[in-house]
């Protein structure tokens, strides 16, 4: 309907972009939306078995796609995101990840070493983003002034409500997390996630909220204090930032060469928030396995 009437239309909308940009407010009419339930699978009188799809309005889409342009061009330009990350990132994929993470673990059988490694799970971690540490994250990146004026405006006072069978709850404020169904909000993320890599030992890689470490070496307790140390990193990131682990969803997996394998087995766990992982035989990872 949107592209039917834009020739109308485009000359006020460009002066309602224009002036949300220049006064770094974001139209309060766009920060509604509405939720709609989407049943998967199981009991329907059972919350979890939902999918909540949210539908924003159509102009707010518009104004998010030109932001989104011009913020992911400056920050891919002055390589601002970390190099560890690949969701949501143009002409990269989860085929190019799990490559990547083949390839690290081969390297290291191929030394004839003891690779471990860890699946983290963080709990629901889109909706859990702090509004205030997103925009000092924002603002460490260089987005100042007017710009910054507009997120923390894009961010707040945001409201949903939710429709089922015909009927409109009463709004809900919403006062964490990046918009669902938003242009920005897996950019905003990545953002907000980009700083976990920071003094990792062990190599990371990250796919949106999806976390793999790896460490090895020709000594497996080494390796497992590597991990361990990184570990005890990512948590105290998560416990910073407001993005708490799922450690039941946290897995833990050793590769090794077969006459390695009575070792490896009987090696010490890998442990996050002083609870020893579980170990695997494999893994399913991104999906996959």
């Amino acid at each position: 309907m949107l592209k039917n009437i834009e020739p109308s239309i485009a000359p006020t909308l460009v002066d309602i972009l224009q002036h949300s940009f220049s006064s770094g407010v974001f139209p309060q009419q766009w920060k509604r939306g509405l939720v709609n339930p989407l049943f998967k699978s199981g009991d329907s009188l059972e919350p979890n078995n939902y999918r909540p799809i949210t539908l924003l309005p159509a102009l707010s889409k518009v104004c998010e796609r030109v932001v989104f342009r011009q913020l992911y061009n400056y920050l891919t330009k002055y390589k601002l995101l970390s190099p560890f990350q690949s969701g949501f990132i143009a002409k990269d994929s989860t085929t190019n990840m799990l490559l990547n993470v083949v390839h690290e673990i081969n390297a290291g059988l191929e030394n004839h070493h003891y690779v471990r490694a860890v699946l983290l799970d963080f709990q629901k971690a889109f909706d859990n983003v702090n509004h205030r540490g997103l925009l000092l994250k924002l603002e460490k990146k260089g987005i100042q002034g007017k710009a910054l004026k507009w997120f923390e405006s894009y961010l707040t006072g945001r409201m949903i409500q939710t429709i089922l069978e015909g009927v409109i709850s009463s709004p809900l404020k919403i006062d964490k997390g990046v918009p669902q169904g938003s242009v920005l909000g897996p950019l905003l993320f990545l953002l907000y996630i980009d700083d976990l890599s920071l003094n990792i030992q062990s190599t990371i890689k990250l796919y949106a909220d999806d976390v793999f470490l790896v460490s090895h070496h020709n000594d497996p307790l080494v390796a497992t204090a590597i991990l361990n140390k990184d570990l005890e990193r990512v948590r105290s990131w998560s416990v910073r930032w407001y993005i708490p682990l799922n450690l039941k969803k946290c897995e833990s997996i050793t590769f090794s060469s077969r006459r390695h394998r009575t070792r490896a087995l009987a090696l010490p766990p890998l442990v996050l928030n002083s609870v020893p992982l579980k170990e695997y035989e494999e893994v399913k990872y991104l999906a996959c396995g």
